[in-house]
C-alpha cells in the first residue's frame, strides 16, 4: 500500500484489521486447545499442559 502512495491513514486502519482479526484467530485456537487438549488430558498431563499454555500465553503477551 504504502508503495501504491496509499495514504498513511488508510495503512493504519489494514493494520488494525490485520491486528484484530489475528487476536481472533488466537482466541479460537486457544479455545480450541482448552476443549480438546486441556480438559481431554489425563489428570497426570494436567501440570505439564499447563505450564506449556502458560508459557505460550506468556510469549503471546510481549
Amino acid at each position: 500500500m504504502a508503495e501504491e502512495g496509499k495514504p498513511c491513514s488508510a495503512i493504519l486502519l489494514q493494520i488494525a484489521a490485520v491486528q484484530a482479526a489475528l487476536r481472533k484467530v488466537a482466541q479460537v485456537v486457544l479455545e480450541d486447545h482448552l476443549d480438546h487438549c486441556v480438559l481431554g488430558a489425563n489428570p497426570e498431563d494436567a501440570e505439564q499442559l499447563l505450564a506449556e499454555l502458560k508459557e505460550a500465553l506468556a510469549h503471546y503477551g510481549r
